[in-house]
């Protein structure tokens, strides 16, 4: 059976939970299953330089997808809409990219950390994906062409990012 297991982490790298005398799920109706403090946390796919840009994507598919379009960018996963509204800024990123899932729920979250970051002098921006998420857009185009679009509407590493 398919399974994906990650670590949530603070800015300051501390998992927020994790008990290795229960490796086992308990049996739920729902796939998903999170223990332990995730809101406002994220799963981190790639340390961060201090000035660098950030990519915060809803879910893990959706960050791994935008980490293998644009490697050179780290990205993190919030686990949800509530916790990306909720997201704790790390400190010395320059740009954050808020990677909303394409549904009135992701945009409403998406929005609202936007505010939040522009508030707290970050340059940002949302981006949205042609279907419901960036996985679903890089199984239909495939990793070089949602590079270059994602490049090309961001300009990325050649100006600041519009707030």
């Amino acid at each position: 059976m398919p399974a994906m297991i990650a670590a949530v982490t603070s800015n300051d790298g501390v998992i927020t939970w994790l008990d290795e005398r229960s490796p086992a799920k308990a049996s739920v109706d729902s796939p998903r299953k999170a223990l332990g403090r995730i809101h406002g946390h994220a799963v981190r796919f790639a340390p961060r330089a201090s000035g660098a840009a950030l990519i915060l994507g809803e879910g893990i598919e959706t960050a791994l997808s935008l980490a293998m379009a644009l490697p050179d960018v780290p990205a993190a996963a919030a686990l949800s809409a509530g916790s990306m509204a909720a997201f704790h800024l790390p400190p010395g990123i320059v740009h954050l990219i808020i990677a909303a899932d394409n549904d009135p729920e992701g945009i409403s979250a998406a929005e609202r950390l936007a505010v939040r970051a522009h508030a707290s002098n970050l340059h940002t921006t949302i981006i949205l994906p042609h279907h419901n998420d960036f996985n679903a857009d890089l199984t239909a185009i495939g990793r070089d062409a949602l590079a270059h679009r994602l490049r090309d509407k961001l300009s990325l590493l050649q100006q600041p990012l519009e707030t």
